[in-house]
Order: structure tokens, then sequence, then C-alpha cells
């Protein structure tokens, strides 16, 4: 038998593969026909769900762990759970086992601690999801199986006298005995188990309330369905578990759940959702496997905080602290994408975003991803963004329209790039503070992250459609990152990687390359005054850094100075100039008209503040950018002022913001604040350090100070739920249209829109046709004047109620000769759209 058991495992695998095959196969056809309407904030929230209670199910293996006799830390669990999750889809779940057993005794513990703790892990967990499902479908299920099953579901309560710690041993012992297994001791109590028991009924919640979620992107779920989806994804994971060969219950998880949805949607949408939900679950496992593998890495650099000099009771307590604390910055985190990527995506949703920005953007990084750098559609010729800005990261960013082809994966990638910033200023306050008394050593970093995530400028950058200068927020915070750890290769590349959002952004980047610089000859002229015989070597790189190319503080910062200043001139006297010659009909960029009474180019700007000095006053001393500057110190309770050779490292933008004669630049409102809030946080954080080498106890009032702003502002001004700003516009039945009409357009025919709508769907070519007013025109068809042939093409006051006839309207039109021509014409390309 046992020479026939790799050969039963990968057969029983095959099987499953070929299960899950024939289960695709025979609804191929329904697949292809099926109308895909995916709502991404229902996928996102499920994949969120996910991963939060995944960290409360690790927990839990946590407090077994340490029950008998192991302790592990929050992040070394949630490495070795998410790590083991990979290799479980091995023909045979015991190799996931293995690989937990494995990590857990490089850490000290003995494997069959690891053993003990999964089994029980194992054991209560499936006990919780039986008796939830059962229990449910005992209640609620309707029809012959369920009929047949009822007295079978309620003798599933039975299953309670395993909570008492002599039958679970004893019923343990005895599996593990037919496995040829070492027999094992439970030290928990009835109290443990009994909470072990609830806990993970919490966690099948947190499961089913994530898949309900993941249900809802793929169809419209009644709120009455919700029970029955948790209870069924209980009930499939646990019988396809229970499967014991297959890898992960593959197939046979997915068969469950395609009977069990049978009732509540029609062919072929629970085989759709049975294979969506297995691709969520992977894609939850190797996201999981991806951020615990990157934070690890980004925390283990350097040598930890002295704490031998502390009480093992103490020291103990400091890393369940510091464990809690990494555990909520990651729910922040998550919380900060799930719920601005649904608050960027809703107004897109009810056609509210516009031509220009977000249009203009997907269309010139959609083109980019079809070999056409920056290309667009100005009015009714093509030309580039070019003859308006340098933006070179549009290149790589363009790759995600070959995961994703639609325009509201820019705006999660925007948010992701904001969000990311939080775990960036965590790191970098642990980092800064690892002097400090232990509380504030671990609780410090958690307020600075919350207070950058509820700063209303970053939020409204987030919120105001797509631009590319807020993706300069993290480079300049890992800028400040590299420059406290000394990586100075990674330096360089973080100002590159900031040079290449915007050409503004470049001088940034030539101000933190300055800072570097500075400190550096401050650092060896003070070397020199202590006469230090063996000055410390900072820049030493460990690890596959040491095989680089040694790069010392001062060549880092010079060599960000020139690539950065160089670029800068190139980008906005070289290039824009070029392009905006043949467009604009000037030789220079046309945002310099911005500056009102100061000039208009860039030399007579300059001039203005040295040769007017009292209007350069009377500008700066206005009500409204006063009230600006306030706006940006105000979440950080200005402590941020307490370090002004940061704040002056944002002074090229700052200035180029406050003294603009365009209201939006300084309003607090746009995307043009967003570069500077990374400086205003790393002040803020240089501040507190500043202020508690002066004032050691003032620690939790510091804090106090801290969230008391953040909060206090974020209700004056912030876009979340508790701020003023707040917006959730209603997506009607005549926005809800837009979709299906768009549907119907041609996936190669450039578009027509006007100004006050987004762009419909990529495309090389999208003309602009004249606003329609008050009107509701159908637009589409353009000929040289852009307007749509009469009676043909254009639908006005398109109701719900007329929905069938558009549709016909639209398909006759769609393939009628004219359209026909059109489409032969390169300059005369339709799209359709009914609004």
């Amino acid at each position: 038998m046992a020479r026939l058991r790799p050969w039963l495992q990968t057969g029983i695998f095959v099987l499953a593969v070929v299960f899950l095959g024939a289960l695709i196969a025979t609804q191929w056809q329904q697949l292809q026909a099926y109308p895909w309407q995916i709502e991404i904030g229902w996928l996102l929230l499920a994949l969120a769900l996910l991963w939060l209670t995944w960290l409360l199910e690790l927990n839990q293996w946590r407090f077994i762990l340490g029950r008998l006799g192991g302790s592990l830390r929050f992040g070394e669990a949630a490495r070795i759970w998410f790590l083991s999750n990979i290799i479980r889809y091995i023909p045979g779940n015991v190799w996931r086992f293995l690989g937990m057993a494995e990590m857990c005794n490089r850490l000290g513990i003995a494997r069959t601690v690891t053993f003990t703790s999964i089994a029980l892990h194992q054991a209560i967990s499936t006990l919780a999801g039986l008796l939830l499902a059962a229990v449910y479908f005992a209640l609620a299920g309707q029809g012959a199986w369920f009929d047949r099953l009822r007295p079978a579901l309620w003798l599933a309560p039975l299953g309670l006298i395993f909570l008492h710690p002599r039958v679970l041993e004893t019923t343990l012992n005895w599996a593990l005995t037919r496995l040829k297994r070492p027999p094992l001791r439970i030290t928990l109590t009835v109290v443990d188990l009994a909470r072990l028991l609830l806990t993970y009924g919490l966690v099948w919640l947190g499961f089913g309330l994530g898949f309900s979620a993941l249900a809802a992107g793929l169809a419209p779920v009644a709120s009455a369905q919700v029970p029955w989806l948790i209870a069924g994804y209980a009930a499939a994971y646990v019988i396809g578990y229970l499967s014991l060969l297959t890898p992960s219950g593959l197939g046979v998880r997915e068969g469950v759940l395609v009977l069990l949805l049978q009732g509540l949607f029609s062919a072929p949408l629970p085989a759709i959702i049975a294979i969506v939900a297995r691709l969520w679950m992977i894609i939850g496992e190797i996201g999981g496997a991806a951020a615990v593998a990157t934070w690890q890495w980004a925390t283990q650099r350097g040598p930890p905080p002295n704490v031998s000099s502390r009480p093992s009771s103490d020291r103990h307590s400091s890393r369940l602290s510091r464990d809690r604390v990494r555990a909520a910055v990651l729910a922040l985190f998550v919380l900060y994408v799930v719920g601005f990527s649904l608050l960027s995506i809703r107004p897109h949703q009810a056609l509210r975003t516009h031509m220009a920005d977000l249009g203009q953007m997907d269309l010139a990084i959609w083109n980019t991803s079809q070999g056409r750098f920056v290309q667009e559609i100005k009015d009714d010729f093509v030309s580039t963004r070019l003859t308006d800005h340098v933006e070179p990261i549009f290149l790589p960013l363009s790759l995600v329209f070959h995961l994703w082809n639609d325009v509201r994966a820019l705006l999660i990638v925007q948010t992701l790039a904001l969000g990311s910033g939080a775990l960036v200023i965590f790191a970098l306050a642990r980092a800064m503070l690892r002097s400090s008394s232990a509380g504030l050593a671990t609780w410090a970093p958690l307020v600075l992250a919350l207070a950058y995530l509820l700063f209303p400028a970053l939020q409204a950058a987030n919120l105001a459609e797509f631009h590319a200068i807020p993706l300069a927020v993290t480079p300049v915070l890992l800028a400040f990152w590299c420059n406290e750890r000394r990586h100075w290769w990674g330096f360089v590349l973080a100002c590159l990687v900031l040079m290449s959002v915007k050409e503004e952004a470049a001088l940034l980047a030539f101000m933190l390359g300055l800072y570097v610089l500075s400190q550096a000859w401050l650092a060896r002229r003070r070397d020199r005054e202590a006469i230090s015989p063996n000055p410390p070597s900072r820049d030493r790189q460990p690890g596959w850094r040491a095989r680089l190319p040694r790069l010392s503080a001062i060549t880092a910062g010079l060599l960000v100075m020139l690539l950065s200043l160089g670029w800068f001139y190139l980008a906005t006297f070289v290039i824009i100039p070029r392009y905006a010659a043949q467009v604009y009909g000037v030789d220079q960029s046309v945002y310099f008209a911005r500056y009102g009474a100061l000039g208009d180019s860039p030399l007579s700007i300059v001039r203005s503040f040295f040769t007017q000095p009292a209007l350069v006053w009377e500008i700066a001393a206005e009500p409204s950018r006063l009230t600006y500057l306030a706006g940006l110190l105000a979440p950080f309770g200005f402590l941020s002022l307490l370090a002004p050779e940061i704040l002056l490292l944002s002074a090229p933008l700052l200035i180029a913001n406050l003294f603009s004669a365009y209201p939006a630049q300084f309003s607090g409102e746009f995307h043009y604040s967003a570069p500077l809030v990374p400086f205003v946080a790393m002040a803020a954080l240089v501040g507190v350090r500043r202020l508690l080498a002066v004032r050691p106890r003032a620690g939790r009032l510091t804090l106090a100070w801290l969230l008391l702003w953040a909060f206090a502002y974020q209700i004056m001004a912030g876009y979340t739920p508790l701020g003023r700003e707040f917006r959730w516009p209603d997506v009607t039945p005549h926005a809800a249209l837009l979709a299906r009409f768009s549907a119907q357009a041609p996936t190669a025919a450039p578009g027509s829109v006007h100004r006050a709508l987004p762009a419909l769907q990529p495309s090389h070519q999208a003309l602009q046709v004249p606003h329609p007013g008050r009107r509701r025109l159908g637009a589409g068809g353009c000929h040289r004047r852009h307007r749509p042939p009469p009676g043909r093409n254009s639908t006005r006051g398109a109701r719900p109620d007329r929905a069938g006839l558009a549709d016909h309207r639209c398909s006759r039109w769609l393939r009628s000769p004219a359209a026909a021509r059109a489409r032969r014409t390169p300059s005369h390309r339709m799209f359709i759209a009914f609004l």
C-alpha cells in the first residue's frame, strides 16, 4: 500500500483536475455567452476580507501553539502561514503541515509541538465549519436532498462533546495511530477549546462574507442570500478538505459549490462563481506570501533594539505589542486601499469623471501599452501628451492594461501607490524612534501611519480622478528610508523613479540629493572636528548590495543632483517646447501662463520674486493661500515645523502651488498637493524625535496631540465617512446603461466623447465632440466636424424604459454601410454611446 500511495495521490490529483476541466467544458458555451459585468469594488472587498480573516485564523493557531509551549511572533507566524499555503497544492494535504513544522523547527520549536498545534487547529476549525453549515442547512435547507440529510444534520451539534480535552485527545490519537503517527498530548482546557470554537466560527463568518462579496462582484446578490452563501462556502470548504488526498480540495470544493448555488443563481453562474472563488483563494495566498516576504525584507535591516536589560516578562509584552501594531498597520493599509478604491471608482460608475483628466490619461497609457508612447487625441487630430508633460512612468504603468484592460485599474493602482506610503512611514518611524521608550517606539509608528492615511490633501489627490504626480509620494518616502538606512543605491533608484513621474518631480529629486549631500558634508565636518581616527562605517552595504560598486553618500547626492537637474532641463525646455509649438503655437510649457502678474515665462517669474517683493508678499498673504499652508501642516499637529529643513525640500513645488493664479493648485482639493505630503509627514516624524530628545516624558502627550489633530482635521476637511467632503454619488439607471452600450462598440474603433464624459473604453483615437449642453446626446460616428449623422446614431433622452430601443438602434447602425465606411476611413472611425 505504501508503494501505491504516491500513485494514488497523483491519480486523484489528475482526477480532480479532470473533474474541474469537465465542469468548465460542460458550461463552456454558456460561459462564453455570459454577459460578464464585474464590479471591481466588491472583488477588492472580498480580497480584503480574505486577508483579514486569515490574520484572525493564524492568530488562533499562534494561541494554540503558545499553549503547547511554542511561542512565535505574529510576523514569524504570518510568514510561516502564508508561505506554507503555497505548497499545499502538491497532491496530498500533508505537505503544508510538513513545511510549517520545518519552518517552526528552524525557530526552535519542536516538530511534535507544531504537528500537535496543527492537528488541534484543523480539528477545531473543521468542527466549527461543520456546525455552522449543518445547523443552517438543517433550519433553512429546502429540497429532496436536504430532507434526506436533515436527520444527520441535526446530529452535528453532538460534535460539541469534542470540546472536552480528554475526548478530543483520545479521538485524535486514535486517528494518528491509524495513520502511523505518534500520539499527542493536549494541554488546552475546556475554556480554551470553547473560546477557540467561537473564534473559528467568526473565521468561517469572515470567509463566508468574503465569498458573498466575491459573488456580488459577479452578479447581484440579495441580502437574504448572504447566510446561504456563508454556510454554503463553509460546507464546500470542509468537504473539500476532508477529501484528504486532493490538494486543497481541488475540484471537490468547486463541485459542492455548484450544487449548493444552483438554487440561488441560474446556469452558468454557479460554475463561474465556483471557478472564480478558487482563483480568489489562489490570488489571496500568493498576495499574502508576497506581502510577508516583502515585509520581512523591509523590516529585518539593521540590528534589533537593545532589550537585553529588560525583564523577560517586559520583553514578551513588548513583542506582543509590536506584533499587534504590525497587524493594525496592515489592516489600516488594506482598509485604505479597499475604501478609496471604491470611492474613486464610484464617480466613474456614476458618470462623474471626465474626458479631461481621466479620459486623457487612460487613452495615453492604453496607447502606450499598444506601442504608441503617450499618444492622445486633441480635438480632431492625433497628438501626444508631451505637449504638456513628460511622464515616463506611464511606460511601466501601461503593463497594467495587459492584466486588466479597464480604466478602473489605474484608479486602483493610484490608491495602492498612495496607501503604500503608510507602510514606509511606519518602517521609517520604527527605525528612527528605536531609542525611545518601549511604549512610544511601539505605538508612535502606528499613529504616524494613521495620520498619513487621514491626510485630507492625500485623500483629495486619490479622488481627483487619475494623475501622474500622486505616484511621486511613495518614491519620496522610499528615498528618505534609504537615506536613513544608508542604502545609497536604493536612494538613487528611488530618485530615478521619482524623476520618471513628471518633469517637476525632478526638482524634488534634486532637493533630496542636495539634502543627502549636505548631511554627508556636515557629518564629515563633525568627524574632522572630533579627530576620530576610526570614523563609523555607516555606508557599508551587506548582502547582495556588497556586489555593487561602492557608493558613498556624497557620490549618491551629487549623482542624483546632476541627473535630476539635467532631466528637468531636457524635459521642460527641450521636449515640451518642441511638441507644444506644433499644437499651441508657443515654444514653452503652457503652464507657465498660470502665474498671472508674476509673468508668463520662467525667466519673468523668477525675476518678479526679486524685483517685485511687494507683489510677492501681497499674493502670499492672501487668506486663501494662508489657509492652504495651514491645511498642509494641521493634519500632523504642526509638528512638522520642528524640522524646517525637511519642509524646505518641498520648496519648488510648494512655491509653484502657492503663487499660482490657478486656484485649484492652492485649494488642497486636487492632486497638486500630493507630492508635498511625504515631506510634511517626514518633517513631523523628525519633529517628534527632536521633541522627545528634549522632553522624553512627553511621549504620550505627543501621540495624543497627533491623534487629536489628525481626526479633527479629517472631520473638517476629510474624504472618509468621518469627513465633511465625503461623497458617494448615486449610480442612476440612466448611468448604468453605459456598460451595455459601450460593450457593443467595436474593440478597435476610436471613440468620440465630449469633455464632460469619461473615456468609455480604451482606443487609440478618442475624438472630442462639442459639449451637448443640457441635452443627453448619444455621440458616435463622428465625421470630420464631429457631429453624429442625424437620425442614425443619436438617441436623445435615452431613458431606462427605452433601453431595448436604444440597443436596437445602436446595433442596427453598427451593421449599416455608413458604419462600415467609417471603419475603413482612418480619420473617420466611430464609437457609440447613449447617455
